[in-house]
């Protein structure tokens, strides 16, 4: 019968946990999700727009608001769409954030409207042209 001791047989301390995620191999989940990203916008841009705190955790919310303060705020906008690009590029982030991005940010006539298409990131552009011409065709 085992021992009540939480030593192993070489003398190391180890959790059940920890031994099965290493044996079995859990798979971690993606590092950078709706809560990183609420974190994030809520730590750069709250005191400039307290709606994300209120919204905080609501990914398709927060990304709305950072929409509306890049129109408000068109000096903060370069800083918004940079990062967004550069969430858009991570390899861990949730496929979520890009969609968000499609559907609740901008959509390409306010991109026009406030004179964003040229400032637009590559990759945050084609995100929201795309979203704009499927929305165009009723898909």
């Amino acid at each position: 019968m085992p021992s009540p001791n939480p030593e192993n047989r070489c003398g190391r301390r180890f959790s059940i946990i920890s031994a099965l995620t290493t044996r079995y191999k859990v798979p971690k989940p993606f590092g950078y999700d709706e809560v990183a990203f609420s974190r994030d916008v809520i730590a750069r841009w709250a005191d400039i727009c307290e709606a994300l705190i209120d919204d905080e955790g609501l990914l398709h919310q927060q990304m709305w608001h950072i929409g509306r303060l890049c129109e408000a705020h068109p000096e903060v906008a370069p800083e918004v769409f940079q990062f967004l690009e550069a969430l858009v590029a991570r390899n861990d982030a949730i496929s979520e954030i890009r969609n968000a991005v499609a559907i609740s940010f901008l959509d390409w006539q306010e991109v026009q409207r406030l004179g964003f298409s040229e400032r637009l990131p590559a990759n945050i552009a084609e995100i929201i042209k795309e979203q704009w011409m499927r929305y165009q065709r009723g898909t």
